[in-house]
């Protein structure tokens, strides 16, 4: 009787673990290209350089090529002000960063930014 059971009981295993991928992997999706015009509308290029790679001042963290999770719950953070930015490398930027809670940022803008940037190769 166990035998017989088993293999009922992989398939489940399989298909649950199967249909768990693909929601993990798709529930966070974002788009790419929607991602690089909201990248540049918002002003990030201005301290992260054009591609995320910070060509503009190398005291600027870069950004590309990070994991897309990872950039969306750190420009969540900040855009919430649960994120310090006095950090920040000069003056104008943390006033954009401190600013970027004033801006209407949606979840979906910030996930297709992070898309974006993490499509970007990290050199």
């Amino acid at each position: 009787m166990f035998r017989k059971s088993l293999p009922k009981i992989t398939v489940i295993a399989l298909f649950a673990s199967t249909m768990l991928f693909f929601m993990i992997n798709f529930a966070f999706s974002g788009d790419v290209t929607k991602g690089k015009t909201l990248y540049t509308e918002k002003l990030c290029w201005h301290c992260h350089g054009n591609d995320g790679k910070s060509a503009n001042n190398p005291k600027y963290p870069r950004i590309a090529g990070q994991h897309k999770e990872y950039l969306a719950d750190q420009i969540k953070y900040i855009r919430d002000k649960k994120r310090d930015v006095s950090a920040a490398a000069t003056s104008v930027c943390r006033f954009r960063m401190k600013f970027m809670g004033t801006v209407h940022i949606t979840d979906a803008d910030i996930e297709d930014i992070a898309e974006w940037l993490a499509a970007q190769p990290c050199n």
